[in-house]
């Protein structure tokens, strides 16, 4: 194993070690010269990094025979030579080549490179050449490895090649490529393409990659032992496929899709308690999903989407980490799940015969952003947690009830909208008595019937109420205040409005049976006012009480409205606009000060406009108003102003008002026959 020592050494160790074969000798007297020694050590991984010996040699001072400490004089290192490391391996590996610049109409790519961590394949960085065989398509499979010298309890072998017969099948003669992985877990990606790939599994328990069974002529997939996927799970366009039976299977890390499979009916998969996501999608005779009967678990997403036969969703489901969604399953009736922990997305839509929906969260925690809409015979909606976020009903004829059941608010926008004759009931929570909230705005649209809230429901946004079938809004049990601006449009029964608190504007437009606004109970409005088209609207009383509007104010079309402001209001930072009110007399201006505009048309039992604040507009409009006598604007010092058609008012009191200010003035249609004192 080491050189030879020196002549020179060896001569010296038997000086000191090599005699006559005598008996051994008294040492000699410590007056005797010292005699040459010689002494062997194990040299350290400093001086020999692949082992070694040190020679040290030195006189016996002490006369005992033996080379101690402090009597070396010479020290040589005698070091092994490295070991000789083989060269790696050369492996190869044969990937599919897409049609492209390497290969016009497709074919495989053979890499191949030094095996250098010598796992027996090539991976992703030891590939060090690629060739094309074009035209000749990559097919695999893979079949038991038996015990033997590759794997000493068996396992399964990855067979490779090109297709060179082109009958989409690996020959024996074909396969170029043979990988086997020992024992009953498999570190890699897996396909299954027929009964004998799938026979090959039998007896695995565990894949690190990903499992796919796609375009596959089987009829069954069954893996007894298989308990765990750490990858995907994709069973996809197999068109035979009747029954898959996975009944070992607990966890699918990943995604798992069970999609386009037109004759499954079956799904066997009653442990499997966890997945990253669950797809179920347009498998055509897939009655119902009880198979997943252990499934309590999705840390991302359910997607359950356009299964024709599928008549139940129901799963035993407690978690979904980020999303939910039922869309387009025609004969899907019902949907009712109880989940412990928050649900951030639901989407359920287009599910023809869907008849009820009650998603419920029974832990401290938010149902948020659902959107229902567009199933046509849907008649309930019963949604229950902590919070309940935003929320869009829309476009279900059927729907008849919807109840929302929060201990805190609505964090969000609601909206519910194109429905059918609908009751819409809140339940919040009565602690502290404090209202039920919405944080966003509501609209409710359609026709909604009643409007039930316990307690009183407060929207901190915009409301509106609009085409609705609801003939009152009472502030006991239905709406309390609003933080931004209300609208209430085209609401054919709305009769009576309990007073509110408004934080913006308002706009009341095309309620036939409303007699009275008198539901307001502030002195400003910050935002615009519109009443429009309301045939019965008597009174505006809580107008009457308003000091401010910041916005612009149009009052017109009711023909029954009789008063609209009182002698409180002083400004409007706006336009207004009085126009078509068959019966409105007084104005009520006399205190209103400035206004960006002011134009009064068509309102024949305005008998004088008294504006005798006004000192600040800068244009006016009085038209066609056929009672009108007198025009009264004393503190005004400038305005463009036209006066026409006003039968009854003096012209020559226009003129006369003409000559006290500075603008545009115009005139005419007024009464020229009159006499100004």
């Amino acid at each position: 194993m080491f050189p030879k020592l020196n002549a020179w050494m060896i001569g010296l160790a038997c000086v000191a070690a090599c005699g006559d074969q005598a008996p051994e000798a008294s040492p000699p007297p410590p007056s005797s010269p010292p005699q040459v020694v010689v002494g062997t050590t194990a040299a350290s991984a400093a001086e020999c990094p692949f082992g070694g010996t040190v020679v040290s040699s030195g006189l016996d001072v002490n006369h005992n025979g033996a080379l101690d400490n402090g009597e070396g004089q010479t020290r040589t290192a005698l070091c092994s030579d490295p070991p000789v490391v083989p060269l790696p391996p050369v492996a190869v590996r044969l990937v599919s080549e897409p049609e492209g610049e390497h290969c016009a109409l497709g074919g495989t790519a053979v890499q191949s490179g030094p095996d250098r961590n010598r796992n027996g394949r090539l991976d992703d960085d030891e590939v060090e050449q690629v060739e094309y065989a074009c035209g000749e398509a990559l097919v695999r499979r893979m079949a038991a490895e038996p015990p033997g010298a590759r794997c000493i309890a068996g396992g399964v072998a990855f067979q490779f090649g090109r297709d060179r017969d082109r009958d989409g099948e690996l020959g024996d003669d074909e396969i170029e490529v043979t990988e086997a992985e020992c024992g009953t877990e498999l570190a890699r990606d897996v396909s299954v393409q027929t009964a004998a790939d799938a026979a090959a599994l039998a007896g695995i328990t565990l894949i690190a990659g990903s499992l796919s069974v796609t375009g596959s002529e089987l009829t069954e997939l069954s893996l007894t032992h298989l308990v765990q996927i750490r990858g995907a799970l994709a069973i996809a366009n197999n068109d035979a496929l009747v029954r898959v039976a996975l009944p070992a299977l607990q966890t699918v890390d990943d995604e798992l899709t069970v999609a386009h499979d037109r004759s499954l009916t079956t799904l066997e998969l009653p442990g499997l308690h966890r997945v990253g996501s669950l797809i179920v999608a347009r498998n055509a005779a897939l009655p119902d999903l009880a198979g997943l009967s252990g499934l309590n678990l999705a840390e991302r997403e359910i997607q359950i989407l356009g299964n024709s036969a599928l008549t139940s969703a129901e799963l035993p489901i407690t978690r979904i980490g980020d999303a939910l969604t039922v869309e387009h399953n025609p004969q899907l009736t019902r949907i009712a799940w109880s989940l412990l922990q928050r649900l951030p997305r639901v989407r359920i839509a287009a599910n023809d015969r869907l008849d009820s929906v009650d998603l419920s969260i029974i832990e401290f925690a938010a149902l948020d952003d659902v959107s229902i809409s567009g199933n046509a015979l849907l008649q309930h909606i019963a949604l229950s947690a902590r919070e309940l976020g935003a929320i869009a009903i829309e476009d279900n004829p059927s729907l008849t009830n919807v109840i929302a059941t929060l201990t805190l608010f609505f964090r969000g926008d609601v909206v519910i909208r194109n429905n059918g004759p609908l009751s819409l009931t809140i339940v919040g929570s009565s602690f502290f008595g404090l209202p039920a909230e919405i944080t966003g705005s509501l609209t409710l649209s359609g026709p909604v019937q009643t409007l039930f809230s316990s307690p009183p429901l407060v929207v901190d946004g915009d409301c509106t109420i609009d085409g609705t079938q609801l003939s009152v809004l009472d502030r006991q049990n239905s709406l309390a205040g609003v933080g931004g601006s209300l609208r209430l449009t085209n609401n054919a029964q709305l009769a009576t409005m309990a007073r509110l608190g408004l934080g913006g504007g308002l706009e009341v437009r095309g309620n036939a049976a409303l007699t009275t606004l008198g539901f307001l109970s502030q002195d400003e409005i910050e935002g615009d006012v519109t009443v429009v088209d309301n045939a019965a609207l008597r009174t505006a009383a809580s107008l009457a009480g308003l000091a401010r509007i910041h916005g612009d104010v149009h009052i017109a079309s009711n023909p029954v409205l009789t008063g609209v402001f009182g002698a409180s209001l002083s400004s409007i930072d706006g336009d207004l606009a009085l126009d078509h009110n068959a019966s409105l007399g007084p104005l009520g201006l006399t205190r209103l000060t400035r206004a960006h505009s002011l134009a009064v048309t068509d309102c024949p039992l305005v008998t004088a406009l008294d504006l005798s604040a006004l000192a600040a507009v800068s244009s006016m409009e009085i038209h066609r108003n056929a009672t009108l006598g007198h025009l009264q604007l004393p503190r005004l010092r400038e305005v463009d102003l036209g006066v026409f058609d006003n039968p009854r008012l003096p012209a020559c009191e226009v003129v006369a008002l003409f000559a006290g200010l500075l603008g545009d003035h115009q005139q005419s249609g007024n009464d020229e026959i009159a006499e100004c004192k």
